[in-house]
C-alpha cells in the first residue's frame, strides 16, 4: 500500500505532463518550417513545468505538491475568473490533486519512518 501512496502522485504527474502537451499538438495546422518549431517549443512550455514539478516532487515531495498549488493558482489567475467552469476542472482541479497526492505521499512516509516508543533503535 505504501509504494502505491508513494509512486500514485509520480505517476499522475506524469500523465498529467502528457494531457497538456497534447494541447501544442495545434500548431502543426497553423505554423510551417521555423515559425512551426518555435511556436510548438511555446506552446509545450507548461508541458515543461509539470514535468519539472513532477521531477522535483519525485525526490522532495511536499516541494512538488507546493509546486503543483502553484501551478494550478497560476493557471486560475492567467486565465482569469470569466472562463467556463471546464477550463479550471481540465487543468488546476488536477493540478491541485496531483499537489495533495504529494502531500499525502509524504504523510504517510513520515508516519512509516518514525520510530515508536518500541523500538529498538530509537534513542
Amino acid at each position: 500500500m505504501r509504494s502505491m501512496i508513494q509512486w500514485l502522485p509520480r505517476f499522475v504527474g506524469l500523465a498529467f505532463a502528457l494531457f497538456v502537451s497534447v494541447f501544442a499538438l495545434d500548431v502543426f495546422e497553423a505554423h510551417r518550417g521555423l515559425d512551426l518549431i518555435l511556436a510548438l517549443g511555446a506552446h509545450l512550455i507548461p508541458a515543461a513545468l509539470v514535468l519539472a514539478a513532477t521531477l522535483v516532487g519525485w525526490r522532495r515531495p511536499v516541494a512538488g505538491g507546493v509546486a503543483f498549488l502553484l501551478l494550478g493558482g497560476a493557471y486560475i489567475l492567467m486565465v482569469g475568473p470569466d472562463r467556463p467552469p471546464s477550463w479550471y476542472l481540465a487543468i488546476a482541479a488536477p493540478a491541485f490533486a496531483t499537489s495533495l497526492l504529494f502531500f499525502f505521499s509524504r504523510f504517510v512516509a513520515a508516519k512509516q519512518t518514525r520510530p515508536t516508543l518500541a523500538d529498538p533503535r530509537s534513542p
